[in-house]
């Protein structure tokens, strides 16, 4: 008899243990698709918005953001390896990219942009 309610004992904690682990990775990964939507859905909102618009400043900005987006995603595969081992890479890369986005005038991009890319294609063109 008490053999008997051990295993039952035993049998919620694990089923109480395997629920918990299974909403905490729905959760993680509901998470990263809000981080990808939200760094890929606002800026191309906000692109269609700029190439409407007649500011040459906005439109500036985003294809910054666009130029440091790709830049990333293209570096990334070439690199996974160094990905993997780096911990909260993923979560470092969405917060870059937010800050990225930030409505502010000297943003991740823009500074990005101005630090990596201007002077990597200076040679190249003439700005």
């Amino acid at each position: 008899m008490d053999m008997k309610k051990t295993m039952e004992s035993n049998g919620k904690v694990l089923g109480l243990a395997l629920m918990c682990v299974t909403s905490i990775l729905l959760l993680l990964l509901s998470i990263q698709v809000i981080f990808q939507l939200t760094v890929l859905l606002y800026p191309a909102f906000m692109s269609v918005k700029a190439v409407e618009s007649m500011c040459r400043v906005t439109k500036k900005r985003w294809l910054a953001y666009w130029i440091i987006y790709s830049l990333i995603h293209m570096v990334e595969p070439l690199l996974s390896l160094f990905v993997w081992i780096i911990p909260f890479y993923h979560l470092a890369k969405y917060v870059f990219l937010l800050w990225c986005l930030a409505p502010v005038k000297q943003n991740g991009a823009t500074i990005s942009y101005g630090l990596l890319v201007k002077p990597a294609v200076k040679h190249y063109l003439e700005i």
